[in-house]
């Protein structure tokens, strides 16, 4: 299962497979935390491997979600598929993936053990809104 990742009120679970060469130290990971940061960045000329357009396509999506989130403190804007607040009510997750889609969480109970730590050093509470 891919990690649920907080980013204030908006999670997302990054889903697309890197095409990391199985002579790498990368080989095998697959879509897990970390290998997404070629994406955020949309960096992924730093690495000569074999990149699809699916991939650069959603770096530059990923990359403008987390300009805009740096300037407004919301992800979301013309052009790119919405991206929702999760809140208790919904809890709804962004599928960073090709393509670009909205689920839930199924184990979503489970997760509130990091309410517990939250609240213990003061932040609010997953999904609080």
């Amino acid at each position: 299962m891919q990690p649920i990742v907080r980013a204030s009120s908006n999670c997302y679970s990054f889903r697309q497979k890197p095409p990391f060469p199985e002579c790498s130290s990368y080989a095998g990971w697959g879509a897990s935390h970390f290998a997404e940061l070629w994406y955020v960045f949309d960096h992924l000329d730093q690495d000569p491997w074999k990149w699809t357009e699916a991939d650069r396509k959603l770096a530059g999506e990923m990359s403008s979600y987390w300009v805009n989130f740096a300037r407004s403190g919301d992800p979301n804007r013309s052009g790119l598929p919405t991206w929702p607040a999760f809140t208790k009510a919904e809890n709804k997750v962004q599928y960073l993936g090709e393509p670009i889609s909205v689920g839930g969480v199924a184990n979503v109970d489970s997760l509130k053990v990091f309410d517990a730590v939250y609240s213990a050093v003061g932040v609010k509470t997953f999904g609080a809104r």
